[in-house]
């Protein structure tokens, strides 16, 4: 149901569609984490990523209630010292998923403690062809429709909007949607969302 743009090498699409905006993941500012080799080391290297992140941290634990994921990646330590964390808890028992994600400063840089303005942010959910998202009446919450099941997501996101997006399968491009959650995080006191994705008839 939430998926990413599917970039390959199979598939004919510019290289932004592998860059953070292109997965379902949080992107801060205008600049991106990392970039596409370009020119001779491309040839030799391959269709690679590089000067993204250097750090990333990955812890999983369960019990019977369900299972937790812990998410930490460096990748906006150069440009912003920002780190982003995601904590995910899958509850098993009700088939919901709650997801939260947070902008930390990072060490205790001159630019990260003088530079207090805000950035803009976004987290995006990509979705697959077959799902299809409308913006409900509150503006916090997206009904996704995927068959004859409807989940909902909600979030405590400053502004909320679904927007087209495009998914490659088998290399060729499908006409998509994606949730899109915008807000501001200040540079050296960082930023918080939280966000649910549940059965449409459980609530949200």
């Amino acid at each position: 149901m939430i998926v990413a743009c599917g970039w390959s090498a199979d598939a004919v699409g510019p290289d932004a569609l592998r860059l953070v905006d292109a997965v379902s993941s949080l992107a801060v500012g205008e600049v991106a984490c990392g970039a596409p080799l370009r020119g001779l080391r491309r040839a030799v290297l391959g269709p690679r990523l590089m000067g993204g992140c250097e750090a990333v941290e990955v812890r999983r634990h369960g019990d019977e209630a369900g299972l937790w994921l812990e998410l930490a990646h460096d990748g906006w330590s150069r440009p912003y010292h920002l780190r982003h964390e995601r904590r995910l808890f899958l509850n098993t028992r009700i088939d919901e998923l709650r997801g939260e994600d947070r902008l930390t400063p990072m060490g205790d840089g001159a630019a990260a403690q003088a530079a207090r303005r805000f950035i803009g942010f976004t987290i995006r959910f990509h979705l697959h062809p077959s799902v299809r998202a409308s913006l409900a009446r509150d503006g916090q919450s997206v009904l996704l429709q995927a068959g004859e099941t409807g989940w909902r997501l909600r979030s405590d996101a400053r502004e909320t909007s679904v927007e087209s997006s495009i998914h490659f399968q088998d290399g060729r491009a499908r006409h998509s949607q994606q949730v899109v959650l915008r807000g501001q995080a200040r540079q050296d006191a960082g930023a918080k969302v939280r966000w649910k994705l549940a059965m449409a008839d459980a609530g949200a």
